[in-house]
């Protein structure tokens, strides 16, 4: 949920527990439980407010978030830690590598 969206469903929140608090009279005399609940649902309102002022966020385009580049990065974390671990981390880095470069070279062109 985001912004207006999700003030209609905090209002509905707020709603129900007016109704809860209203009923709150019949089954308790106890003042304090009754100032908690309503300085509680008192809350709820600058909270819709901030949700209807809410703008969703423009989308924005990072070059460097990209897939390809996460896996060049493990490929090369994968070669760096070959040389303590084992020949199996090193092929299994260059495997990555290759497939990261497939993936940037498709970004590149698209």
């Amino acid at each position: 949920m985001r912004g207006r969206d999700a003030a209609v469903a905090i209002a509905i929140w707020a709603v129900f527990n007016v109704v809860l608090s209203s009923l709150m009279f019949v089954f308790t005399d106890d003042l304090m439980s009754h100032v908690v609940y309503w300085l509680a649902v008192l809350w709820l309102v600058p909270v819709i407010a901030l949700a209807v002022a809410a703008r969703d966020r423009p989308t924005r385009r990072i070059p460097h978030a990209s897939g390809g580049a996460a896996l060049l990065a493990l490929a090369l974390g994968l070669v760096a830690l070959g040389t303590g671990v084992g020949l199996w981390a090193v092929l299994s880095g260059a495997a990555v590598g290759v497939v990261a470069a497939v993936l940037l070279v498709m970004e590149r062109s698209a």
